[in-house]
C-alpha cells in the first residue's frame, strides 16, 4: 500500500507519538483497520481539532510498512454521540475493533455496520440490541463467532425449550442438573434469537449480554476495556 487518496474513515484512537506527532488507529472503508502516523499533529491546534471520533472523515496516506504517514484529513460527517453515556458506548465499539480486528483486514460491510451502529446509538434506538448485533458481527468477522446452531459435540439442533452453558472451545453444552459448573445458563431461545439476528425479549436480553461478554472476554485474554471500567465506575457511583 504505497498511496491512498480520500479514503472514508473513522478515528478509533489517537495517542502521542514522539515529540510532535500522533499515532492514529482508524477504521477505513476499503482497507479495514489501519495505523497511521500524523506528523506534526501536536504543533497545530487546527490539526489536533480534526481528530474527532464518531464522525466520518476523509483521509489520505502514503508510505509502506505497518505505519504509513497521514497526508491529508478532512471532516465530512456530522458529529454524533453527544451524551456521556453514548460516548462510552462508542468508545466500547472502538476498543472492540482495536482488540479483536487485525490491521489491514479489508471489510466494507464492517465499516457500514459500524457507521449504522453509531447512527442507531445517536438516535438512542434500541441501544442494547444495537451493541449486541455489533458484537456478534465483529466476533464472526474475526473468526471468533459463537456456535449457535448445534449442541456441543453433536449434530442436534439447539432446543428452544432447553438450557445450556457455553463452553468457549466447544459451544453450547446441554445443562444437566447433576453436573458441576459455575457458568451462567443460557436458554435455547436466546441462542436461536442471536443466530437469526433477532433481538430477544427483555427477559432474555441479559442472557445475550452475558454470553457475548464471556466470549469477548475469552478472546481478550484478560485485557481490560476502559469503556467497561468507566461504566462500572458510574454504576457504582
Amino acid at each position: 500500500m504505497a498511496r491512498v487518496i480520500h479514503q472514508p474513515a473513522f478515528l478509533l484512537h489517537a495517542r502521542a507519538y514522539r515529540e510532535t506527532s500522533a499515532l492514529l488507529e482508524m477504521l477505513t472503508l476499503d482497507h479495514g483497520r489501519v495505523g497511521l502516523i500524523y506528523k506534526g499533529a501536536k504543533r497545530s491546534p487546527k490539526r489536533a481539532a480534526q481528530l474527532q471520533s464518531f464522525r466520518e472523515l476523509r483521509v489520505s496516506w502514503s508510505g509502506r510498512g505497518e505505519l504509513p504517514s497521514l497526508t491529508d484529513l478532512e471532516i465530512t460527517g456530522a458529529s454524533r454521540l453527544a451524551t456521556p453515556r453514548l460516548k462510552i458506548c462508542g468508545l466500547y465499539l472502538n476498543e472492540l475493533l482495536i482488540n479483536l480486528l487485525p490491521r489491514n483486514s479489508p471489510g466494507e460491510e464492517l465499516y457500514r455496520c459500524y457507521d449504522a451502529t453509531l447512527s442507531q446509538l445517536d438516535g438512542q434506538i434500541a441501544i442494547e440490541p444495537s451493541l449486541r448485533r455489533f458484537e456478534l458481527y465483529l466476533l464472526k468477522l474475526s473468526g471468533y463467532g459463537p456456535q449457535l446452531e448445534f449442541e456441543a459435540a453433536s449434530e442436534r439442533a439447539i432446543d428452544p425449550a432447553a438450557y445450556y452453558y457455553y463452553d468457549n472451545e466447544r459451544g453450547p453444552v446441554p445443562f444437566a442438573p447433576d453436573a458441576e459448573h459455575s457458568r451462567a445458563l443460557i436458554s435455547g431461545r436466546t441462542l436461536q434469537a442471536l443466530r437469526a439476528a433477532k433481538s430477544p425479549d427483555a427477559t432474555l436480553a441479559g442472557e445475550s449480554r452475558a454470553l457475548l461478554r464471556g466470549i469477548i472476554d475469552y478472546q481478550l485474554r484478560g485485557k481490560k476495556l476502559i469503556s467497561r471500567e468507566i461504566m462500572k465506575f458510574l454504576a457504582d457511583g
